[in-house]
């Protein structure tokens, strides 16, 4: 009975080891996002306005940008 008592305490570390790294991967996974939301929402806003700019602009203002 003692090596069974020995292998499930053995067991139940390596699996409180592992959901310890899942979380601590997760977690650094979050960090990462959160960094990354703020520059990445800028540079879609200014595709969005620099769309809405083309779209709005008249064909003499397009050919004028064109040339620039």
């Amino acid at each position: 009975m003692n090596a069974l008592a020995a292998s499930g305490w053995a067991l139940g570390a390596a699996l409180g080891l592992s959901c310890l790294e899942l979380r601590r991967r997760l977690e650094l996974v979050a960090r990462a996002e959160h960094e990354l939301r703020g520059p990445l929402t800028a540079v879609v806003l200014g595709a969005e306005a620099l769309a809405r700019a083309v779209r709005s602009a008249t064909p003499a203002e397009g050919r004028e940008r064109r040339r620039l």
